[in-house]
């Protein structure tokens, strides 16, 4: 740090090296390496889940959700709640496709652009702007795709 005086510097101080001994380091470690071997072997499975099986977890949830999911089904049948909507991700995304809304890739994934393609919607037709494709949301869903075959 300098001082200054003026804008001269009057005095600077030096701070103060500091230097790492590599080989002092290694040979203590080579001293540890039975407890750095068990700690990296405790570790291991851990590496694995992070790096091998979370990315396979995910493209099976990509490839199943589609089919876990059954398509778009309105029931107008009395029950507790009144209309039950059951939907699939991949009909909001081509509904909305169809009614001008840019949901992205229609790939049955609610992401980003698929939230704020129904957000949109949402706020066009009076709705509450929550980005979820609720009851109130398909139904209007599948009254404006109504509007929009007959025209």
């Amino acid at each position: 740090m300098a001082k200054r005086l003026a804008g001269v510097v009057v005095e600077k101080e030096v701070p103060p090296t500091t230097t790492t001994d590599f080989i002092g380091l290694g040979l203590r470690a080579f001293g540890h390496r039975a407890e750095i071997s068990s700690l990296i072997a405790q570790i291991m499975p851990i590496i694995d889940v992070c790096t091998v099986q979370i990315p396979r977890i995910m493209e099976l949830a990509k490839a199943l959700a589609p089919e876990l999911m059954p398509e778009w089904q309105t029931s107008l049948a009395d029950s507790a709640g009144g209309i039950v909507a059951m939907f699939d991700v991949r009909w909001v995304q081509r509904s909305l496709a169809t009614l001008g809304y840019d949901p992205g890739p229609v790939d049955g994934f609610h992401g980003k652009k698929s939230r704020e393609a129904v957000r949109k919607f949402q706020a066009d037709h009076d709705l509450l702007t929550d980005e979820w494709p609720g009851r109130d949301t398909i139904i209007a869903i599948g009254i404006a795709l109504d509007h929009e075959k007959q025209k």
